[in-house]
């Protein structure tokens, strides 16, 4: 479990669209009227705005618990991922190519023995 307040700034990694199921920390910006300048983390839960309408990166997200909606480019002064999701669909070719690989190391090791 993350914490939902960092002490410090996470390492920063290559840019992409954020994902449902994504790990995100993030800090408010100026117009925050708590003026919370601290990182916090929160994971994306769904959409709040259509992908690509003029809230196109609101998303509802789960941060201590509560659900919350955040518009990334309206609410937030700058955010980094920290963890991407991983869809169902990725653990299917995952485990596809694992078998592959485990089936191809067996044929390796039964033609070594019958050497």
């Amino acid at each position: 479990m993350f914490q939902s307040v960092l002490p410090e700034s996470p390492v920063p990694s290559r840019p992409r669209p954020l994902k449902k199921g994504d790990t995100v920390a993030f800090k408010y910006n100026e117009n925050n009227e708590d003026g919370d300048k601290q990182w916090h983390t929160c994971t994306l839960m769904s959409r709040a705005g259509k992908a690509r309408g003029k809230y196109s990166m609101a998303w509802n997200i789960s941060r201590d618990g509560v659900v919350e909606n955040i518009d990334f480019d309206r609410d937030v002064e700058e955010f980094r991922l920290i963890e991407a999701s991983t869809r169902q669909d990725d653990h299917g070719m995952v485990n596809h190519l694992t078998a592959l690989i485990e089936a191809a190391t067996q044929r390796e090791l039964a033609a070594v023995n019958d050497e």
